[in-house]
């Protein structure tokens, strides 16, 4: 999160601008399913860092998460989902 380097390189990938492969590539195949089953396949330090990670993203880049939101969300049928995933909640 505070390589802004790197987390472009996943924003590209999320976007469809830019190389999508390794890491990137895994988050935005998962992204999908993560946003819709709160994350059901996730450990509790899976969930830990998804909870870190969310917050911080959101925080510090709000325009590029309504721009993720318009892409992976856009009719805010999991906005219930992504509040538990930003308190930590389990499914």
């Amino acid at each position: 999160m505070d390589n802004d380097r790197v987390l472009n390189v996943y924003l590209a990938c999320l976007y469809d601008e830019g190389p999508c492969g390794g890491r990137p590539q895994l988050v935005k195949g998962a992204l999908h399913d993560i946003l819709a089953t709160t994350c059901s396949k996730c450990n509790d330090q899976h969930r830990e860092r998804l909870k870190y990670s969310l917050n911080k993203f959101i925080e510090k880049r709000p325009a590029d998460w309504e721009r993720i939101l318009s892409i992976f969300d856009p009719n805010g049928e999991y906005k219930d989902n992504i509040e538990k995933l930003r308190k930590g909640l389990p499914p």
